[in-house]
C-alpha cells in the first residue's frame, strides 16, 4: 500500500520506485502529487524504465495464481483452448 506517487492510497506492484519511495514519505494530496511526478513517469516511459513507474495491482495480490507474465499467458491460452474445445 502506498500513497507516495499519487497522493491517493492504493496497492502497487513491488518495483524499484515503490520500494524506494517509502509509505511514510510526506506527499501532496491527490491530484497534485500525480502532477508532480508526471515528468518522472514520462521520462521513465520514454526510456523503457518500467521499474520507475507505479503499477496498480488491485485489491489482493496475496491470492494471485501467477507471479510471472509468461505463467499467466500460458494459463490463459490453456484455459481458452479448453473453452474452445467445449464449445465445439
Amino acid at each position: 500500500l502506498s500513497k507516495s506517487l499519487t497522493g491517493r492510497m492504493g496497492r502497487m506492484v513491488a518495483n524499484k520506485i515503490a520500494e524506494e519511495v517509502k509509505f511514510e514519505t510526506e506527499v501532496l494530496p491527490f491530484p497534485l502529487q500525480t502532477k508532480l511526478v508526471a515528468p518522472l513517469r514520462a521520462a521513465a516511459l520514454a526510456q523503457g524504465r518500467t521499474d520507475m513507474i507505479n503499477f496498480w495491482s488491485g485489491q489482493n495480490t496475496a491470492n494471485l495464481k501467477h507471479n510471472k507474465a509468461d505463467e499467466l499467458m500460458k494459463a490463459l491460452i490453456t484455459e481458452t483452448n479448453k473453452l474452445l474445445q467445449i464449445g465445439r
